[in-house]
């Protein structure tokens, strides 16, 4: 391939996240009038950092819960990560690119374990644009405070990259 094609390649990724946000927001965008809404969306920033890389996204999420009663919502995430390897050595080779994991959040009233597995294509800054330069898995296990009344939550993780921290609006 060459340099040129790969070089606007991260151009073509940006529907990875636009695609699935599409397809999810207008249920999302109708306020919920009950506390444990069958379907929810939301936005979150989240970052980590310590074991592979540093890391920070901005998030799109849609939830669904089988049932009324059912203490399991399942979903999907997509977005934008911006990473930093650690493994390279150094710190002068940031990548970013699109994520998209499958989440699982079990539990009641205002507290969830969180699961998220997925994955995000990285690519870097190169003469003239950007290019591929690696993917890198989505996995992290956490846990999730979410008051039913209010719009917004906050999350602890161990993930891909380490320890993090994230909150976001639901709407």
């Amino acid at each position: 391939m060459n340099n040129h094609h790969r070089s606007y390649s991260a151009i073509f990724t940006l529907p990875v996240i636009i695609v699935p946000m599409m397809l999810l927001a207008p249920q999302g965008l109708r306020a919920q009038t009950d506390n444990y809404p069958k379907q929810q969306s939301s936005v979150s920033v989240y970052a980590s950092t310590l074991l592979l890389a540093s890391v920070a996204n901005l998030s799109y999420e849609h939830l669904w819960r089988p049932s009324e009663t059912s203490k399991v919502r399942l979903g999907l995430t997509a977005g934008y990560t911006f990473a930093v390897q650690h493994w390279s050595g150094g710190l002068d080779d940031p990548g970013m690119g699109p994520h998209l994991a499958f989440t699982l959040l079990a539990g009641r009233k205002d507290k969830f374990f969180e699961l998220k597995l997925g994955g995000t294509a990285l690519f870097e800054k190169s003469d003239p644009g950007f290019e591929y330069s690696y993917a890198m898995p989505v996995i992290s296990l956490g846990f999730r405070k979410q008051n039913p009344e209010k719009n917004r939550f906050f999350r602890w993780s161990l993930s891909t990259a380490g320890i993090g921290f994230g909150f976001g609006y639901i709407f």
